[in-house]
């Protein structure tokens, strides 16, 4: 094996420090990069939480609790059209009632509150996932009214 030159440890040399050069203009790329994302990350968060709706703490809608007589003497009074609901959970009426607010509401929140009846029935709000995370299974909520261990019925005045 032969001895390196003066040369051979130039070139290495040289090498070496493109090598550190090219190394640290990827790592300021990397954390420009970074940055971009991090600052785009916010900007996400704000809009996903914009575009989470919850219309009890919106003050759109409230559940009344009520027998049917009590519900039907408010739309008459009120000349309103809001569903009686009787809530079950494993067998037992759980909640009787109806969603003041819940026929005058908008079109976007009307189709929002029939999305998510049943969350919230089950949980008091609106459960929101990300159906498309690798990692995302059914929520409890869901398994309970899959497999019948919670329902509701409803009435139309």
């Amino acid at each position: 094996m032969s001895e390196k030159t003066i040369q051979d440890v130039f070139d290495e040399q040289r090498k070496n420090n493109y090598n550190i050069e090219e190394q640290k203009e990827e790592i300021a790329w990397g954390q420009n990069f970074l940055a971009k994302c991090l600052k785009r990350q916010k900007n996400i968060e704000n809009k996903l939480q914009s575009l989470k709706v919850d219309l009890i703490k919106q003050k759109k809608i409230k559940f009344i609790k009520c027998d049917i007589n009590t519900w039907r003497k408010h739309n008459e009074e009120k000349m309103l059209c809001e569903k009686y609901y009787i809530y079950y959970y494993d067998g037992q009426i759980r909640q009787e009632g109806y969603y003041e607010g819940s026929s005058q509401l908008e079109d976007f929140d009307k189709i929002h509150f029939n999305e998510f009846v049943n969350d919230y029935f089950y949980y008091g709000y609106p459960l929101y996932i990300d159906r498309n995370h690798h990692n995302s299974e059914a929520t409890e909520c869901e398994l309970a009214f899959g497999s019948g261990d919670a329902y509701f019925k409803e009435f139309e005045y």
